[in-house]
């Protein structure tokens, strides 16, 4: 049997989609990020829900479920939730089935937890028509629910304002053919004895995003030809095809970028390319004190403080280390909300406290942090001028990188300070963290607050949530003073 979303697993990797359906527990990971996504789906659907009053939800599944559909239907039910059809091997749920205002037919509604419509989306509603026309009823229209990014919460949550319903009736019925070709194509796939071939069932994914990444790419090697910077995969997959499988094996006559040859020929070389003079420059021109700045975030898709748009980031943690002079002692200085709650002026009022009017303030990607600094000063306009002067004064350190002013072929074409950091100061590690990452952070920081969480356990978090954002300042501060010393 054909689900929507074993479907919809094989548009991107096929792989991971019969993995998932033969041998899930390689594959599937029960984490703190995934069970996440599932929880603010719930959110959004339960804020749908209510759009649609005196609606029959179903109970059950599979077979039962289209039981319960085809006897809620034969009482008068003229609005279902979770609606289910069994037919030519195909399973479908709709999150809405409306009886539709025209006709004798129906209108399928699909709810996602998005802020815009995705072509994934048309795949997914147009496979619900296919499945629910072939069990025989007939469907009008489709529509996709989805999240409304201009709703800025004030009060309860409106579900009308906070979802808007997009009639894509159109670009789903242009969509059919293609969906009727991938679900025979799914069909073939799912029912294999062993794990799909690859040159029958292509991956669409890079190695960097692939969820069967030992299945699609075996036996990868460091410093593949697949971490060139901004190359496209298929000209990456031409190149691995070739035999050029690391980037040292690319040849001179390859057509790439100056950025991509630049890369190239410092992994070839098994040196460094360093544009001494524009990084004396550009560090040249920072002013004292220096305030290393990194923000952790938390955001929720339906906004849950007065005043914040949907998925907006709030920051609920900062590290900050200060170099007041070349020669001063390091001042670390950091801030952690102590409870779940629109956390915005705590951090502003403790940020006025250790940045002062003056001297530079370094971060790693300036726009989330600028970004942050713009979305308090809204939230706290009497604030608003000191925020705008951080901007004014934000230096970005990432740019030596970005800029190609310092480029190693072991940083595999990336700017992250995660693969800049072990080149450049490797006596610093994220590995022995608890916490090594911002999703893990962010959720930890929520989670902490759950009623059955121990002292004990809150400590904890917390020691690590402070361990890892004071990583991440740190790592600037060492990797300015590394360039400094060239």
């Amino acid at each position: 049997m054909v689900t929507k979303s074993a479907y919809t697993r094989t548009l991107d990797c096929p792989r991971y989609a019969w993995l998932y359906q033969h041998r899930r527990d390689e594959v599937v990971k029960v984490d703190l990020q995934r069970q996440w996504i599932l929880e603010q789906g719930d959110v959004v659907e339960r804020h749908a829900r209510t759009l649609f009053e005196g609606a029959t939800p179903v109970q059950g599944f599979r077979s039962r479920a289209v039981r319960e559909t085809e006897r809620h239907i034969a009482r008068g039910a003229t609005c279902l939730f979770q609606a289910s059809v069994i037919a030519d091997d195909l399973h479908a749920m709709a999150d809405v089935l409306k009886k539709s205002p025209h006709n004798a037919s129906w209108d399928i509604y699909e709810v996602k937890a998005a802020g815009e419509v995705k072509e994934r989306h048309l795949h997914d509603v147009c496979f619900q028509k296919i499945a629910f026309e072939r069990a025989g009823y007939m469907i009008d229209r489709v529509f996709i629910v989805n999240i409304n990014r201009e709703y800025a919460r004030n009060g309860e949550i409106d579900p009308s304002r906070l979802l808007v319903t997009n009639d894509v009736t159109g670009a789903a019925r242009d969509l059919v053919k293609d969906v009727e070709s991938g679900i025979e194509k799914a069909r073939r796939l799912l029912t294999l004895p062993d794990v799909p071939p690859i040159d029958e069932f292509p991956c669409s994914c890079s190695p960097k995003d692939c969820p069967s990444l030992n299945h699609c790419y075996p036996d990868l090697p460091p410093n593949s030809v697949y971490f060139v910077s901004r190359l496209q995969l298929a000209k990456a997959r031409a190149l691995y095809a070739g035999g050029y499988r690391t980037i040292r094996d690319i040849p001179d006559t390859a057509k790439l970028s100056a950025r991509q040859r630049l890369q190239v020929n410092a992994a070839k070389q098994g040196v460094p390319f360093i544009d001494r003079p524009a990084i004396r420059a550009m560090l040249g021109a920072l002013t004292y004190p220096l305030y290393f700045l990194d923000y952790e975030t938390f955001a929720t898709i339906v906004p849950q403080f007065a005043g914040y748009f949907p998925n907006e980031a709030m920051p609920f943690q900062y590290s900050l280390h200060v170099l007041r002079s070349p020669t001063s002692e390091l001042e670390h200085h950091e801030y952690l909300a102590p409870a779940y709650c629109d956390t915005t002026p705590g951090v502003v009022a403790s940020l006025q406290r250790d940045i002062g009017d003056g001297g530079t303030v370094i971060t790693w990607n300036k726009s989330f942090e600028m970004g942050c600094h713009s979305r308090m000063a809204r939230l706290q306009p009497a604030a608003a001028p000191f925020l705008a002067s951080l901007n004014a004064r934000v230096f970005d350190l990432k740019d030596v990188f970005s800029k190609q002013l310092y480029v190693d072929g072991r940083f595999n074409g990336s700017c992250s300070i995660k693969d800049v950091l072990p080149v450049l100061v490797p006596q610093l590690s994220y590995k022995n963290l608890a916490i090594q990452e911002g999703n893990s952070a962010s959720l930890g920081w929520y989670r902490m607050f759950d009623p059955k969480v121990t002292p004990e356990g809150r400590a904890t978090t917390e020691k690590n949530l402070r361990a890892y954002c004071e990583l991440d300042t740190l790592a600037m501060v060492e990797i300015f003073r590394y360039l400094l010393a060239l």
